[in-house]
């Protein structure tokens, strides 16, 4: 099953694939329930950084200890996206409520920028796109929509939405490659095909 809905852990193993026994980031139950979990290595910190979805106080959340991101509510439309570096300290993550998509900042002191509407859909996809922008971008009848926004303190937009001519899934991502440019793996012309659509790097 995709998105079971049980409580996460984590755990970091070596290279070889050993689990590493009392590492600082690792944790045995971490929300619960949980779902959409999110993972992301800041190289900053030298840590690993995880939020989820949880119906513990129906919130996106911090696990161990849980720590409140953003405060929802549980009438089976809260779905917690990407989670991504921010170019100040701290960290954003997409999400969605009522179908309305939210970008929450946050930092290990906790939450503070909020960005109430960024977009209008169930599922929000966020990828960091260069070294100081984010890219947001969600489903939009048979495409998808995408907005360029400051990975900063502010998230402020960049530019206008523009439409990525593929089919939206909520269990695929996009992945950010060195060169500035972003790319996403979404269903071909058939059931055995795949479309790639890249965004080059923005100037």
């Amino acid at each position: 099953c995709i998105d079971i809905h049980e409580g996460d852990r984590m755990q970091v193993v070596s290279g070889s694939g050993a689990p590493i026994t009392n590492h600082a980031d690792s944790f045995a139950v971490g929300c619960s329930h949980a779902w959409t979990s999110r993972i992301v290595w800041d190289p900053r910190t030298s840590h690993f950084v995880s939020v989820c979805a949880t119906d513990n106080s129906c919130r996106i959340a911090r696990p161990n200890p849980y720590r409140t991101i953003a405060t929802g509510n549980c009438n089976n439309t809260l779905f917690g996206g990407d989670l991504v570096l921010s170019t100040n300290p701290g960290y954003w993550t997409a999400w969605s409520q009522d179908g309305t998509i939210r970008l929450q900042h946050f930092t290990d002191s906790g939450p503070d920028t909020a960005i109430p509407n960024a977009g209008n859909a169930a599922v929000p996809h966020l990828v960091s796109y260069g070294s100081s922008r984010m890219l947001v971008a969600w489903g939009s009848g048979t495409s998808m929509t995408a907005q360029v926004r400051d990975a900063g303190a502010t998230g402020a937009t960049i530019g206008s939405t523009f439409t990525i001519a593929v089919n939206d899934h909520q269990y695929q991502a996009f992945k950010a490659y060195s060169d500035g440019s972003v790319a996403y793996p979404a269903a071909g012309a058939n059931n055995t095909s795949l479309k790639i659509p890249r965004v080059m790097p923005c100037n």
